[in-house]
């Protein structure tokens, strides 16, 4: 597989947006927490900071794993 394959592959995939916010924001809590206990020598503050690293991949896996509805297919709304 060439690059310019790979790079095809991966515009192809589809993310549901609310579920990537989601794991964004709990990595986010992660790294904040981790660096403010980390700069201020507080290890507790540092290590609470660890349980949201698999929300985080939970939340990715869980949106990469949906599938998008065709515009054009059944569903709500749509027609039969």
């Amino acid at each position: 597989m060439d690059g310019i394959e790979l790079l095809a592959r991966l515009r192809s995939i589809r993310v549901d947006r609310r579920l990537g916010l989601a794991a964004v924001v709990a990595a986010s809590l992660a790294a904040a927490a981790a660096t403010y206990g980390w700069l201020n020598n507080d290890i507790v503050t540092a290590v609470s900071g660890l349980p949201f690293v698999p929300a985080a991949l939970l939340l990715v896996a869980i949106g990469l794993s949906f599938e998008q509805p065709d515009e054009h297919g059944p569903g709500p709304g749509g027609s039969v």
